[in-house]
């Protein structure tokens, strides 16, 4: 029997090869065609607010050949191609212009005021030219008051402004006249400190008693005009403080009653959003109006006339209260430049 015997070697399975699949490629999905709501929409030159405010343009667009067969796939795809889109009609197209809100007649509503007016009775006709004429004068006058408060309140900002500006420069020249007087003191009396100083020193350092004694002496004959310089200097430093306190006052007062102005915006804020409730009325009044006179019903377009010339006299009331609030407004702005003129500064 031999010493070692063969070991036979272990048998290990052999691993299935994998085999790879291939991956499929899903085709490219077709081009967009140039058709459908949306495209029309585009080539009639509607707004953008129109196109994107009708997503179901952007549904009719029909789906490449393999989002129709795999119908999960078209619902993650739509929403990703829509809003791209979207965003870039929104840069490119230009923004819609907005709608006029005047309350002036449309002279489309006009003429078919005067056809409805030459149809109706002599007596309904001249109710309703009577009332015509009247909100025209009304119109007129809220077109002056307007522009009056608009005007009154733009001067009296304008002069606000330079007022408060200005106001920074009041006894201006007479600060500086002091500061050229201190400085002119101090360069005459500096060689009488220096003097002064250098006695002091050289008696400190003085090699003898009686050096010594002789230099404090002379130094004791300075002192009394050394303090007296300085006295004076600083009697002129006082006047110069009291020059930039009285200054600080004069610009306090300036500014409190320009102060005044800020209530007044207030309320002025306050009576221009009250007038927008007549406005609004006026606007819908005219949009009866203009109904009535296109269906050539007289008796509605009289009521419509009514109601314009009721909200259009309120709304006239409210613009004549602004012009007295803007009247107050300039007599403060006026104020303050009168005040800023009494000390010597012009503004406006």
């Amino acid at each position: 029997m031999p010493l070692f015997s063969a070991v036979r070697p272990r048998r290990v399975p052999a691993r299935p090869k994998r085999v790879r699949r291939p991956v499929p490629i899903a085709p490219e999905p077709s081009p967009l065609p140039l058709h459908g709501p949306l495209f029309s929409a585009l080539a009639a030159g509607s707004p953008p607010s129109s196109v994107a405010a009708s997503p179901a343009s952007l549904a009719d667009v029909p789906a490449s050949p393999s989002a129709k067969r795999d119908p999960a796939r078209t619902g993650r795809l739509r929403p990703l191609l829509s809003v791209p889109l979207l965003l870039l009609l929104l840069l490119v197209l230009p923004a819609a212009p907005a709608a006029a809100s005047s309350i002036e007649i449309s002279p489309s509503a006009q003429a078919a005021f005067e056809k409805t007016a030459a149809k109706a009775s002599p007596e309904a006709a001249k109710r309703m030219n009577d009332r015509r004429r009247q909100y025209a004068a009304q119109l007129q006058e809220l077109d002056a008051a307007r522009k009056q408060a608009q005007d009154a309140h733009a001067a009296a900002a304008k002069l606000a402004t330079a007022v408060r500006q200005a106001a920074t420069a009041i006894d201006d020249e007479a600060i500086r006249v002091q500061q050229a007087r201190i400085a002119k003191a101090k360069s005459v009396y500096e060689p009488l400190y220096a003097g002064y100083t250098a006695l002091g020193q050289r008696s400190r350092s003085a090699g003898s008693k009686e050096m010594a004694k002789a230099l404090r002496l002379q130094a004791d004959l300075m002192k009394s005009g050394v303090q007296l310089a300085r006295q004076a200097v600083r009697l002129q430093e006082d006047q110069l403080k009291e020059l930039r306190r009285a200054r600080s006052a004069k610009i306090a007062d300036v500014r409190k009653t320009l102060a005044g102005l800020e209530p007044l915006n207030d309320t002025l804020r306050v009576r221009k959003a009250s007038a927008r409730i007549p406005e609004a009325a006026l606007r819908d009044a005219i949009k009866d109006f203009s109904a009535a006179a296109r269906k050539g019903d007289a008796a509605l377009v009289e009521r419509a006339l009514g109601s314009m010339l009721g909200s259009g006299s309120q709304l006239l009331a409210q613009w004549r209260a602004i012009v007295e609030l803007e009247r107050q407004y300039s007599g403060i702005a006026e104020q303050a430049r009168r005040q800023l003129a009494g000390y010597g500064v012009k503004a406006g």
